[in-house]
């Protein structure tokens, strides 16, 4: 009932933040990426399981919109950047497809608990347009895999595919920044969807791993810049994040109609942060954290919200549920694969048809 239709590797293959499914077919694995996925998939946990929201100050206003703004940002970088090579290997319709069906089946698995919100026929609908709490980031997911490939279309025959997603990104990014600011000004007031969405924050994002990867393959990850600039720099780029959250908090008090979902510098701080990851050599983690950051981030709130309804009222119990039972589903699910497939292998452990990026 879980995972219906979907094989072993799938659950990874969608995780938000290497949501192509193809990286084993391009590159040796870069396992500080998967140490990155599951770090961000803590702090969604985290920002879901009521701790921050029931001790709302401006300590915790700051951090919420602040370090927690990087987590998003970070999962469609790393998804763009993997998405280079699905388009290389000229599979982004199936990434698509795959994305849209896994995007489907999790909304019907929430269907029990957004069904009690539905009050007019067309709230049925909201939840596969705009996503369900973090599922919104696979709906989005979906759009901007639209826009890949009718950009990527378009540009092939103007002769400047890669300039033209990085100039329609551009424009995104500013339109989904300032759209932002119209409503927290309140200048205007709109839902939240109209700016957090996938053309005007997942596109962009998702635009910036793609070209890295580009960088990547051409010239290396030596070709980017090394850990002792780009780790100062990062904290340079997180400070002046605490420091638009602070400005934010300060000039527009600490409502929810303040949060900030896209913060101008995050384009700056999810970028070095992952430029960050792709220069680390970290050693290969004991568990699969790409599969079990997966399973935290499409279970987690499954779990809050099974220990909210057990009467579980102490936010740090209701984390853990969120964190702990989603590695045991996760680690249950492997195991059950591993004897169901024994012959079963990751192509980075089997030595398959994996190749090394250019000059690592």
């Amino acid at each position: 009932m879980l995972l219906p239709s979907l094989r072993r590797g799938d659950l990874h293959s969608f995780t938000p933040i290497s949501a192509s499914g193809w990286e084993e077919i391009a590159l040796v694995r870069i396992y500080s990426i998967d140490y990155l996925k599951f770090v961000m998939a803590l702090l969604v946990a985290l920002g879901h399981s009521g701790l921050l929201q029931n001790h709302l100050g401006l300590e915790v206003f700051v951090f919420a919109n602040s370090l927690l703004r990087l987590i998003v940002p970070s999962f469609a970088i790393a998804s763009g950047f993997f998405l280079f090579h699905v388009v290389a290997k000229r599979k982004l319709g199936l990434w698509m497809r795959r994305v849209l069906m896994l995007h489907v089946l999790w909304t019907v698995f929430y269907a029990p608990i957004w069904l009690n919100y539905v009050t007019k026929p067309r709230d049925l609908l909201a939840p596969f347009i705009w996503g369900y709490m973090q599922l919104w980031f696979l709906a989005g997911m979906v759009v901007a895999g639209v826009m890949f490939a009718g950009l990527l279309w378009l540009g092939k025959r103007l002769g400047g595919a890669t300039r033209l997603l990085v100039l329609v990104a551009v424009l995104c990014a500013i339109a989904g920044v300032v759209l932002q600011y119209v409503n927290i000004t309140g200048l205007a007031d709109m839902p939240m969807h109209r700016y957090r969405n996938g053309p005007f924050i997942i596109f962009p994002f998702m635009v910036m791993g793609y070209v890295l990867a580009g960088v990547v393959k051409n010239r290396g990850l030596e070709a980017l810049p090394g850990p002792r600039l780009i780790l100062p720099l990062s904290l340079l780029a997180l400070l002046a994040m605490v420091a638009e959250a602070s400005w934010v908090a300060l000039n527009y008090g600490l409502s929810e109609r303040s949060y900030l979902e896209v913060p101008f510098f995050s384009y700056l701080g999810a970028g070095l942060l992952f430029v960050l990851t792709l220069r680390l050599k970290l050693p290969k983690p004991v568990l699969d954290l790409g599969y079990l950051s997966g399973s935290i981030y499409f279970l987690h709130v499954f779990f809050e919200l099974v220990a909210g309804w057990s009467g579980v009222s102490n936010e740090w119990l209701v984390l853990l549920a969120g964190i702990v039972g989603p590695i045991i589903v996760g680690l249950a699910y492997l195991r059950l694969m591993a004897v169901l497939r024994p012959g079963r292998k990751r192509q980075d452990e089997t030595g398959g048809d994996i190749r090394q990026p250019a000059g690592s």
